[in-house]
């Protein structure tokens, strides 16, 4: 099977769905660079990181992420976030730390 969404697609999808902003680029083969604008303190900072496809397995899709420093701090809400918006596929997600 073959799956094939745009950047663009996905960021409109994102936004019509969820009414949030979030910016997809190319970084290599299996890299893709996710960028958000956050308000703080009165003006829009953006926070970045890389979603890496480690490998897939069978039905499982292994993704690793690398950022700036404290993207941990951001990435973990993140995760808590979306399992309660789509609540039946919590489950789909596992939040590994590895160090």
């Amino acid at each position: 099977m073959k799956l094939a969404i745009t950047y663009a697609e996905l960021q409109d999808h994102v936004a019509s769905h969820f009414h949030k902003t979030v910016n997809f680029g190319y970084v290599d083969g299996a890299t893709v660079y996710v960028s958000v604008p956050i308000k703080v303190l009165g003006f829009t900072k953006s926070f970045s990181i890389n979603l890496i496809v480690k490998k897939i397995e069978d039905t499982d899709l292994f993704l690793s992420y690398n950022g700036k420093m404290g993207i941990d701090m951001l990435v973990s809400p993140a995760i808590s976030y979306a399992k309660k918006l789509v609540p039946e596929k919590a489950d789909w997600v596992e939040h590994n730390y590895i160090r």
